[in-house]
């Protein structure tokens, strides 16, 4: 149900720069730099809650910048009632990580770079030691969804480096042929994550961004590319009339007669660029081995001969089906996941 918008914007308090400084028994307290944003409904309606802080400051004092080059800054809310919370700071220490790259597509064999930074108080950290860690517990949605993440040995990189001058290391990514763990879906996901060694020590009382991490899609070998309709072709086009059942308004991609109708459309779209809007499959799914294959087709569509249906039972082969092994995690990789399942959980509390 939605509600119709209108009347007076809430009023829930002030906000406020503020920093941690340490009293002379070594106790942790909290200051208040002299900077307030006090008319929240009007900064809301106007700037869509975007500070400048200092407000009204153009330059800020070399005691200010030495506060925010040492300590963590965060913004205090004080309500209404007078009581004052943190809504958002930097984390301890001001030590950041982050990878440029949350997304890649490697085929087997390929390799790629992934830029990774470090940070500290905003600052480029120089020599920053940053670990990867093979991590797939925020791929599934249900321990019923297709297995992600194994086999482990199809992504392969380094688990440790070391940033340079500019804070910054090209961390180098390997990729093997995975199979077929998902069955019909072709490649298998993997996801690393990147953390600086001193955060690792402090584990449950550093806030880490569970959402934060690199995906990979590795594709599976495709080493022997059909040449007709019914030697593969149509299982390829069959899927993507599976999963998108409204194409059918535009072409049946099951239909062998239909395809080929359409073929000059078909090849005209999976031929633009991989970040055109009109690219297909707009899914973006199809490896570049089953893409060329899939092209060289279209130019020469030849049906083939339907492949005989294998007739068998399963009492007659004596072939039992073993359970999927499940990738196994270093410690620090096992750890790290725990952490971040607490700390999704404690969110949605």
């Amino acid at each position: 149900m939605v509600r119709p918008g209108g009347g007076p914007i809430k009023k829930v308090g002030n906000l406020s720069l503020v920093y941690p400084i340490i009293s002379a028994a070594g106790k942790a307290e909290t200051a208040q730099a002299k900077i307030e944003a006090k008319d929240f409904g009007k900064y809301y309606a106007a700037q869509a809650c975007i500070f400048d802080l200092p407000a009204g400051k153009t330059r800020l004092t070399p005691a200010e910048l030495d506060v925010i080059e040492r300590r963590p800054l965060a913004i205090m809310l004080t309500a209404t009632d007078g009581t004052s919370q943190v809504v958002l700071r930097e984390t301890p220490g001001g030590l950041y990580v982050r990878a440029d790259q949350i997304a890649l597509r490697l085929s087997p064999r390929e390799r790629r770079k992934v830029s990774v930074y470090a940070t500290k108080y905003g600052v480029r950290y120089a020599g920053a030691r940053v670990l990867a860690l093979l991590d797939g517990t925020l791929l599934q949605a249900s321990s019923d969804d297709p297995p992600v993440g194994t086999p482990t040995n199809a992504l392969r990189f380094l688990t440790k480096c070391k940033t340079g001058r500019n804070g910054h290391v090209s961390w180098p990514f390997w990729a093997c042929n995975p199979g077929s763990p998902r069955k019909y879906i072709d490649g298998q996901v993997y996801g690393v994550r990147f953390a600086l060694v001193e955060t690792m020590q402090l584990m449950m009382k550093y806030p880490f961004d569970y959402a934060s991490f690199t995906h990979f899609l590795v594709w599976s070998e495709f080493p022997n590319p059909p040449q007709t309709w019914h030697d593969g072709i149509k299982d390829i086009f069959t899927l993507y009339a599976n999963l998108f059942p409204v194409m059918k308004r535009m072409v049946d991609l099951s239909d062998y007669d239909t395809v080929v109708k359409r073929a000059a459309m078909i090849a005209y779209s999976m031929s633009l660029d991989f970040n055109d809007a009109n690219y297909m499959p707009v899914s973006r799914d199809l490896s570049p081995a089953k893409l060329q294959a899939v092209l060289a087709w279209l130019k020469n569509p030849v049906k083939g001969t339907p492949k005989p249906s294998p007739v068998c039972s399963a009492s007659s082969t004596g072939v039992t089906e073993e359970p999927e092994a499940k990738p196994e995690y270093s410690g620090k990789a096992s750890a790290f996941a725990r952490t971040l399942l607490v700390q999704a959980q404690e969110r949605e509390l």
